[in-house]
Order: C-alpha cells, then sequence, then structure tokens
C-alpha cells in the first residue's frame, strides 16, 4: 500500500486531528506547481516536462513520507502503551531512526 494510499485511508472524514504540512517553495517552484496542477488535465502534461514542477513534487514527496512515518512511529508506540503525545515530530523521528539503526544487527541489514 502507498503512502497515498494511506493518506487516503486515514481521515477522510476531515477530522482536526490531521497532521498538516507546511511547504516551503520558493515563489517559482509554488506558481509552477500550481500551473501544472491546473493544466494537466486540459494538455497531459507531465511533472517530467516542467523541472521546477518535478523539485517541488519531490518535496512534497518527502514532506509527506516524513509525516507518514512519523504517524506510524506515533502509532506503534501507542500500541506497546507509550505515550508520545508530547515529543516533537522530530524527537519522535529521532527514536524511530535510533531503534532502526539499534535493531539493524539482528535484521542483517
Amino acid at each position: 500500500m502507498s503512502v497515498t494510499d494511506q493518506l487516503n485511508e486515514s481521515r477522510l472524514d476531515g477530522n482536526n486531528n490531521e497532521p498538516r504540512l507546511v511547504l516551503d517553495l520558493d515563489l517559482s517552484e509554488a506558481q509552477a506547481l500550481r500551473t501544472w496542477l491546473l493544466e494537466t488535465e486540459l494538455n497531459g502534461l507531465s511533472a517530467q516536462d516542467t523541472p521546477v514542477v518535478t523539485g517541488a513534487l519531490a518535496k512534497l514527496g518527502r514532506a509527506v513520507d516524513t509525516a507518514q512515518a512519523t504517524v506510524n512511529i506515533r502509532r506503534e508506540f501507542q500500541h506497546a502503551g507509550v505515550n508520545l503525545a508530547h515529543w516533537s515530530d522530530e524527537q519522535v523521528l529521532e527514536l524511530g531512526r535510533r531503534i532502526a539503526e539499534a535493531a539493524r544487527p539482528i535484521l542483517g541489514s
């Protein structure tokens, strides 16, 4: 299941507890992305045809992947009975990274 599918399946009810993403795009990136999104259905443009859009979509993809990883890590800890609600997203991601690193020798990666 892709990250997009997971995000679409979760919180379709418009719940305000949905994680929010804030993107820092250059004005040219934002304009190109908006133009591409508006025109893509009309003339079949591909993001690969517009380098600035490709960069903006890459930023968006990284932001979505990071947010989904944070949600997943928080969920796993919640299932284990550990409340990380008071932790920042950066702290949660760092803890997840440290645990993955610690488990690497066992997992053979």
